[in-house]
């Protein structure tokens, strides 16, 4: 999802800073009919497991800079 799109549904602080780090949101589509994944998928897989870790560390980072603030 684009950052423009998300903001449209959800405008608040926490939401601005995190999409200023991290341009997309992870998403991933797969079909499967049972048989094991070819490369393709499998590194589709791997980069939405990278792009899901960044967002966790910036929604993290966000978090212990709140805490920090109160």
């Amino acid at each position: 999802m684009s950052k423009e799109h998300i903001l449209t549904h959800r405008n608040d602080e926490m939401t601005r800073t995190i999409l200023d780090k991290v341009s997309d949101l992870p998403f991933l589509a797969i079909e499967s009919d049972g048989n094991p994944f070819p490369q393709v998928i499998e590194a589709r897989l791997e980069t939405f497991i990278i792009q899901s870790f960044r967002l966790h560390d910036a929604m993290s980072e966000y978090k212990y800079s709140s805490e920090l603030v109160q």
